[in-house]
């Protein structure tokens, strides 16, 4: 007995040196990929980005620093307007407002280490290795995002109106206290329909009509406006239907498979059930 005893201890040991060894082994795993991904990220921090030296915009770099050095440098209510100190041809914020906070975050920091990064009016197309490693060090820093799967119930979709509505009010409400006509410039940056419903070469099916027959000859953008709302919500309709027939008929069986599981019986009682028919 002894001896089993014994052995049973080793193996037992053995079990918890091999648990020991996997963890670790995994926590290096871990560790080598995070490792990687780092120096390679560190390896292009300096490399060349599209727009580079080439003024007068710079490249889409320039408007994520030039949205930086807006909302540090002027009031909120003057973020989405066309003012002698925003000019709105020149990268104007077209973002929504919670773009515009993380934003104002980011210039906050580049302020502290060098205010050279969002001086107003003199840093347009500024360009250095320490502003190139920061904006990019930056980005991996805040740019993650955890997705995930959400199965519907009535509680789950309740709570999550519920915080959609919260969220929407916490960051809208600055902009409303400040005045209610900024709101009206923001939804105008946001859906920038006098421009146009495409602008340059994004990947829609505008864009690509627009290859063959330039719409913007034959309609105001008003009316391409229009003609856009109408085809979308006129594509998406057979899906849509689709959904709501599934939706309903699946809320039908899931009623039944409850109706059933609330008639089946756990094995005591169906014996106590089986017990009182015999009696």
């Amino acid at each position: 007995m002894l001896h089993t005893l014994d052995y049973n201890n080793l193996f037992e040991k053995l079990k918890k040196i091999l648990r020991g060894r996997l963890k670790m082994e995994k926590a290096i795993k871990i560790g080598l990929i995070i490792g990687i991904a780092l120096f390679l990220r560190c390896c292009i921090t300096h490399h060349s980005y599209s727009g580079e030296n080439i003024p007068p915009m710079y490249g889409d770099y320039e408007a994520q620093r030039h949205w930086q050095e807006i909302t540090i440098n002027l009031p909120m209510e003057n973020w989405y307007k066309n003012t002698s100190d925003n000019n709105l041809e020149y990268w104007g914020l077209d973002y929504p407002p919670l773009t515009a906070y993380h934003s104002f975050i980011i210039g906050k920091i580049a302020n502290k280490i060098n205010p050279k990064f969002v001086e107003l009016y003199e840093s347009r197309g500024y360009e250095s290795n320490e502003h190139k490693l920061f904006m990019r060090m930056s980005t991996c820093l805040f740019d993650n995002r955890e997705k995930k799967s959400f199965f519907s119930s009535l509680k789950l979709f309740l709570s999550v109106s519920f915080t959609v509505l919260l969220t929407f009010t916490v960051i809208w409400a600055p902009f409303w206290m400040k005045n209610s006509t900024v709101i009206f410039n923001i939804i105008e940056r946001l859906f920038p329909i006098k421009r146009g419903i495409f602008e340059d070469k994004v990947a829609n099916v505008w864009c690509l009509i627009n290859v063959f027959i330039k719409l913007r000859y034959y309609y105001s953008n008003i009316e391409l406006a229009k003609i856009c709302l109408f085809t979308t919500t006129l594509s998406i309709l057979p899906s849509s239907i689709d959904l709501l027939l599934v939706n309903s008929i699946l809320s039908e069986e899931l009623k039944e498979i409850h109706a059933f599981s609330q008639k089946t019986l756990t094995p005591s009682q169906w014996e106590k059930q089986q017990d009182q028919s015999k009696q």
